[in-house]
């Protein structure tokens, strides 16, 4: 750019006095550099958000696979009449549930939905990263979906007699492959990677 405008001034030196040719070119080098070292911020700052986001898709990933023990512990919790469901909370502020019973015993986390990161910085991914944005977005829905059907896990331990509790399992486990699937997409056009990888934290 900051060549071909050169060229073109230099090509009518005698119409611009040398002061005011001087400041126009100035003016023009200066606003080069800063269109390049504007253009180097956004590719970091585009590095960056899509490193954040693939790590919490990554996070999320551990959790879909701990819902669907958790949908798992409902299903069967309804074949152990002896047994009984209880949600506790951990010293360190987790939660888990357990099943207790003169022979069962079973016990395994209540997973976090990690959205932090996401939620919080999507109007920047529409600015940014406009390649991913779509895919974002839908993963915000998939989210979104993914803590409704935490809600009602934890809605039916406390509750084992609620209507709609049968017919549970099959609905969870069918959002959570949905909502695993829209994550994925989003994984993969950040990656270029299938959705497999994991990190607890």
């Amino acid at each position: 750019m900051f060549s071909a405008v050169w060229a073109f001034f230099s090509g009518i030196p005698n119409l611009l006095p040398v002061t005011v040719f001087s400041a126009v070119a100035l003016f023009v080098f200066k606003e080069t550099l800063e269109g390049l070292r504007r253009r180097k911020a956004n590719k970091r700052k585009r590095r960056a958000m899509r490193r954040m986001l693939k790590d919490e898709l990554e996070r999320n990933k551990w959790t879909l696979r701990s819902l669907h023990d958790c949908v798992n512990t409902l299903e069967s919790i309804q074949h152990r009449p002896t047994a009984t469901l209880v949600v506790r909370e951990s010293p360190m502020g987790g939660r888990f549930m357990r099943i207790e019973g003169p022979n069962d015993y079973a016990q395994h986390p209540i997973p976090k939905i990690h959205s932090d990161f996401l939620k919080s910085n999507i109007l920047e991914v529409a600015l940014n990263d406009e390649e991913v944005f779509e895919e974002a977005l839908g993963a915000i829905d998939a989210i979104a979906e993914m803590e409704h059907v935490l809600k009602s896990i934890l809605e039916y331990a406390e509750d084992q007699e609620a209507t709609g509790l049968e017919g549970f399992p099959d609905y969870a486990h069918k959002e959570l492959d949905d909502c695993e699937a829209t994550l994925a997409a989003v994984y993969t056009k950040l990656t270029g990677k299938p959705y497999e990888e994991f990190r607890l934290r």
